[in-house]
């Protein structure tokens, strides 16, 4: 029986439905993560990268298919996995990246080295806990130097990663959002302030923030989200394939030529200087990334 035109269309209905079945099959994943865990002679390593990609496809991309199939004509017409894009965002997700680097690089320096007033001593203690806890497990997931287990982490943790995230985020959670309010920019801040905070790492909350919201224009700009799975999953192979290179030593400020925190680098200033030019300058955001491809010119 098919639901009511007013209810499919509803924002409250699609958020009920897309987070009702988000934390429900997130339940269903956390346990098949753990029957897998438990099978005789599984290497740790190889445990949590199974249960990552369950988790990435029954707790992330499920809740998305079910709330398209029970709201719209098109689930992957709405998510924007059917938009045509041409060539030019990759490349500017490239050069962004690339550009951005000193700049996120010390923004992660100074947000791991935020400290609260002597009142949330206790509150630091527990997210650091929390920290703590989710870099001994991503330790555990890259912890390999052979070639094969840096390519399962690039498809999984970059790969498979990046395409699921961006599939509930951005293809569901902002489409949502951005039909249920007036203003676009609203629901890419939203969107990208739940997908940090939904990581439970505080000390890595602000990056992960700005990156959530560069994903989430570049869904309003091309009107595809592969765009933006090219940029999640870049991002996140660009730390596997660092991790496997340079080990241990990933985890130290210098090798990124970041200074501690109250400090402001030069190199960093320059990053925001040349982003800013970038995004500024209209002729060259709308060159690569206004989707010429949807009835011949941008968005």
């Amino acid at each position: 029986m098919a639901l009511p035109d007013n209810l499919r269309t509803s924002a409250a209905f699609r958020l009920t439905v897309l987070f009702t079945a988000f934390f429900l099959f997130l339940l269903i994943a956390a346990g098949i993560g753990a029957a897998v865990s438990a099978i005789p002679g599984i290497p740790v390593r190889w445990a949590l990268l199974t249960a990552s990609a369950v988790q990435c496809v029954v707790a992330f991309c499920m809740p998305v298919w079910i709330t398209g199939r029970l709201t719209t004509d098109s689930m992957p017409r709405f998510t924007g996995l059917t938009e045509r894009v041409s060539w030019r965002p990759f490349v500017g997700v490239l050069i962004v990246y690339l550009l951005s680097l000193p700049a996120m690089n010390q923004l992660i320096a100074w947000n791991e080295a935020i400290h609260f007033p002597a009142w949330g001593a206790g509150i630091e203690a527990t997210l650091r806990g929390w920290e703590e806890a989710n870099g001994a497990v991503a330790e555990k997931m890259l912890s390999s130097l052979s070639v094969g287990s840096m390519i399962a982490g690039v498809a999984i943790i970059g790969l498979l990663t990046g395409f699921s995230e961006e599939l509930f985020f951005r293809g569901g959670l902002q489409r949502i959002l951005g039909d249920g309010m007036a203003r676009k920019h609203v629901a890419v801040w939203v969107s990208a302030f739940i997908f940090s905070a939904i990581h439970f790492q505080f000390f890595g909350f602000f990056p992960r923030l700005i990156m959530g919201a560069f994903f989430g224009y570049l869904l309003v700009w091309t009107g595809s989200l592969w765009p933006a799975v090219f940029a999640h999953a870049l991002n996140n192979s660009a730390v596997v394939v660092s991790v496997w290179k340079l080990g241990d030593a990933i985890g130290e400020f210098e090798q990124f030529g970041v200074t501690p925190a109250g400090e402001v680098p030069m190199k960093a200033i320059i990053s925001v200087a040349f982003v800013a030019l970038f995004f500024c300058d209209r002729r060259c955001r709308r060159f690569f990334f206004n989707n010429i491809t949807r009835s011949g010119h941008g968005s």
